[in-house]
């Protein structure tokens, strides 16, 4: 079941009033009407990663969890025919794209967009194998915490837009963790945002617009398991989808992640970070024994339904 909630700044401290979400039935959803917020704009329809085919064979990665499986394979996701495959691939709308490929070993992982650097913070970074089909992705071990962080950039300014990913965490991987997000301490900036694994398990989506913040949840993914996280923000509202199901979705959160300074940090939390700092100072929650592949950020709502055939993927 998912959750949603609203949470309220107070002195730099959020309150959590969560209720329970029922199910979201289809995009065409009647908004509830929230006093103050502005109405969702008619984004139109979203691009569809639809059509999906399995990938090419690869043997999958069942070695255990220790720093030297790498597999340095090509990256097999992008499909150059009609349709889509398994892993997020370019389109006009991608703003940015992180493959780690050929990322073991390194101090830094390219965009395959438009030259947005991630670096890797303490020390040199671990590859795993992605999903099926995916290539490498980023491994985050045990006693490393390493994480990758993005320079702010006017490309991140993005009032409408989603960003999606797969992930893994595996036994020993704590909570709560931060996954994907460029956020900061006790500020009012509009735009913060974040996906984490919370203390209780939660799947998280935040948002902030000034005072407020918007959170969504999907309880507890599976450990073992790559799974597939989307999230679309502006006009539409906030919306969380996991493994190709909106799992949670409020419309009248017509709220976009520009209006800050703040760096992507990717494998760890920057909800304490110090506004537009960099290297971010103040990150924490540090994911271990996990790995994330194929982030894409991208300037356009994307409907995510089509990897319900796809996700989970054992590794």
């Amino acid at each position: 079941m998912a959750l949603v909630g609203f949470v309220s700044l107070l002195g730099g401290c959020a309150v959590d009033t969560s209720a329970t979400l029922p199910p979201v039935a289809n995009d065409a959803a009647s908004p509830d009407a929230r006093s103050g917020d502005s109405a969702p704009r008619d984004s139109g329809p979203l691009p569809t990663d639809s059509a999906m085919r399995p990938p090419p064979d690869a043997p999958p990665d069942t070695g255990p969890d220790v720093d030297s499986g790498v597999d340095g394979g090509a990256d097999a996701g992008v499909d150059s025919g009609p349709g889509d495959v398994r892993c997020p691939v370019l389109a006009a709308d991608v703003v940015a794209l992180y493959t780690f490929e050929g990322i073991s070993g390194a101090t830094t992982t390219p965009d395959v967009i438009d030259g947005h650097v991630g670096e890797v913070q303490n020390g040199t970074a671990s590859g795993w194998s992605g999903p099926l089909g995916c290539g490498d992705a980023l491994r985050l071990p045990s006693g490393a915490r390493n994480y990758v962080t993005v320079r702010d950039s006017p490309a991140w300014d993005l009032p409408t837009g989603s960003v999606d990913f797969w992930f893994i965490r595996r036994a020993g991987a704590p909570t709560p963790a931060g996954l994907v997000g460029r956020d900061a301490m006790n500020q009012v900036f509009p735009g913060h945002f974040r996906i984490a694994i919370e203390t209780d398990g939660r799947l998280l989506v935040r948002i902030q617009d000034g005072d407020d913040s918007y959170e969504l949840n999907q309880p507890d993914p599976t450990r073992g398991e790559w799974h597939h996280v989307g999230a679309n923000w502006g006009g539409g509202g906030l919306e969380l989808w996991y493994d190709g199901v909106r799992v949670a979705a409020d419309e009248d959160v017509a709220v976009g992640i520009d209006g800050n300074h703040n760096a992507w940090v990717i494998g760890a939390d920057p909800q304490s970070v110090q506004e537009g700092s960099y290297p971010p100072v103040g990150v924490s929650r540090v994911s271990t024994h996990t790995g994330i592949d194929h982030v894409r950020i991208s300037e356009l709502r994307r409907d995510f339904s089509s990897y319900a055939a796809l996700a989970p993927v054992m590794p």
